[in-house]
């Protein structure tokens, strides 16, 4: 459900996207309820709300502006319980972006940033956990970027040209 959902949304049927990633998010409410000490049961979870939150931003606003207050709460919890819950750290920085996404979409460039740095944060443990995976690099300086941008966008011009500083010289030691 969830990859079609993707699908749909990049077709541009946004109500079949809705459609499908409320059934991913359904399965995935029923697998917590199942099992609710699993925590790779609330990792999906989560997943798939920020995956229907991204899907609702153009269809349902208000709806996802509830939606984006349960993923914050959400991605906190799993951020604090990151190494017991053995969150992949690919999957929690995906996470924190839909939370920044959702922030940026709704005008808020205020929490937009604290999202961003969290997403940083993580990026850069993983750069540091295997530093010889070019991709790390890669989406550090894909973060760094979106960090330097949101920080223009709030007006934080020094934040932004570090920001955009580091971004670049993380791409060229990928050159």
């Amino acid at each position: 459900q969830v990859e079609l959902g993707d699908l749909l949304s990049d077709r541009g049927n946004s109500e079949g996207a809705i459609a499908a990633q409320t059934a991913a998010f359904e399965c995935a409410q029923a697998l917590v309820a199942a099992a609710p000490d699993d925590p790779q049961a609330r990792i999906e979870l989560v997943a798939c709300r920020a995956r229907l939150l991204t899907a609702k931003f153009w269809r349902a606003p208000g709806q996802a502006k509830l939606d984006l207050a349960q993923l914050h709460a959400d991605a906190q919890l799993l951020t604090q319980d990151e190494q017991r819950s053995g969150v992949p750290l690919e999957r929690l920085t995906a996470i924190w972006l839909a939370v920044a996404d959702g922030y940026n979409q709704q005008g808020q460039r205020r929490d937009e940033l604290p999202a961003l740095d969290v997403a940083l944060r993580l990026r850069r443990r993983a750069v540091l956990r295997d530093p010889a995976d070019p991709r790390h690099r890669r989406d550090l300086a894909a973060v760094l970027h979106r960090v330097a941008r949101a920080a223009s966008g709030a007006g934080n011009e020094a934040r932004a040209d570090a920001a955009s500083r580091e971004a670049i010289a993380v791409a060229d030691e990928l050159v």
